[in-house]
C-alpha cells in the first residue's frame, strides 16, 4: 500500500468525481444494482449535499480518489454524533487496509470538531458488517431498523430490497 494516501473533507468541486466513484462501485459485484443510473446518483448527491449539517470525506491516494465518506453531524441524545450514510472504498482498493486508514482519519478530524461518536446502519450480511467490527463498531442488539412500504411493490429503501409478499 502506497504512503501517498490522505484524506480531505469534501466540497462540491469532488462531485463529479465521486458520483462515477460511487456509481462504479454499486454498480458492479457485489452490489450489482442494475436500477442504478447517473440520474438517480446526481440527485442522491445532491440530497446528501443539501442535507443539514452535512460533513463528507474524500480519501485520496496518489492524487486519485479511491474513498468517499458521506453523512451527517448531530446531535444524539446529548453527545454529538456523526451519522454515516455511506461509505465505499474502490473494488481494487479494498483489503489493503485503506479502509481502516480512512475510518481512523475521519475518527481524528471528528475528535477535532467535538465529535464524540459514530453510528450507522449495515447489514449483517455483507462484508462492511465484518468491517465495522474489526474498526471496534459495536452491533447493538437492542436497535431495530424498521421501515415500510406504504405502497406494496418491488423496492429499493436504503439500499436494502424489500419484495412484495
Amino acid at each position: 500500500m502506497s504512503d501517498d494516501k490522505s484524506v480531505v473533507e469534501y466540497s462540491p468541486d469532488y462531485r463529479e468525481d465521486t458520483k462515477k466513484l460511487f456509481y462504479n462501485v454499486y454498480k458492479n459485484a457485489p452490489f450489482n444494482y442494475e436500477w442504478l443510473g447517473m440520474e438517480q446518483v446526481d440527485e442522491y448527491f445532491k440530497d446528501m449535499e443539501d442535507t443539514p449539517h452535512s460533513l463528507n470525506y474524500i480519501l485520496m491516494q496518489e492524487d486519485k480518489i479511491v474513498g468517499v465518506c458521506m453523512g451527517q453531524t448531530e446531535e444524539h441524545f446529548m453527545t454529538p454524533g456523526y451519522k454515516i450514510n455511506e461509505l465505499f472504498i474502490t473494488g481494487d482498493h479494498q483489503s489493503q487496509g485503506l479502509g481502516s486508514y480512512f475510518m481512523s482519519e475521519i475518527e481524528n478530524m471528528l475528535l477535532k470538531r467535538g465529535i464524540k461518536a459514530i453510528y450507522l446502519f449495515t447489514n449483517r450480511n455483507m462484508k462492511a458488517y465484518e468491517f465495522y467490527l474489526r474498526n471496534n463498531f459495536i452491533a447493538h442488539n437492542d436497535t431495530v431498523y424498521m421501515a415500510k412500504l406504504i405502497k406494496p411493490e418491488t423496492t429499493l429503501l436504503y439500499a436494502r430490497t424489500f419484495m412484495r409478499e
